[in-house]
């Protein structure tokens, strides 16, 4: 199953202000092991992409740059920056470009079992 997040289009322009000429997106939302979030740059300014739980707890920083542009990807995996897998939940991508700010969410539902043993094998070195 792969969907994007409805309504989310956004392209991060001129110092930073959203423009309406991009679709960014999630995928898969809802996602059982990995999720890869796409997003438009048009001008170098800094960039950072952050997972946080529902409580506002920051889960890791997926992505930070500067002076980067065009389209632009980063992947989540489920695990916190300690390298720890984070439990099944709803989760608050942060995407910020320059002074603008965009908080979709993203659900990360997990299977018992196994499930961990995997997500520890998918984790990348």
């Amino acid at each position: 199953m792969s969907c994007c997040v409805e309504g989310w289009s956004r392209r991060f322009g001129s110092a930073g202000r959203l423009q309406p000429d991009f679709h960014g997106s999630i995928a898969p939302n809802p996602t059982n092991l990995q999720t890869t979030i796409e997003f438009d740059i048009a001008d170098p300014v800094r960039a950072e992409v952050a997972v946080y739980d529902i409580s506002g707890r920051l889960i890791d920083i997926i992505y930070s740059a500067t002076g980067t542009t065009g389209a632009q990807r980063a992947v989540w995996n489920g695990f916190d920056r300690h390298g720890s897998p984070v439990s099944s939940g709803v989760y608050y991508i942060r995407l910020k470009v320059g002074n603008a700010t965009d908080v979709p969410k993203v659900v990360l539902l997990k299977w018992t079992g196994s499930f961990v043993g995997l997500l520890r094998a998918a984790k990348p070195v």
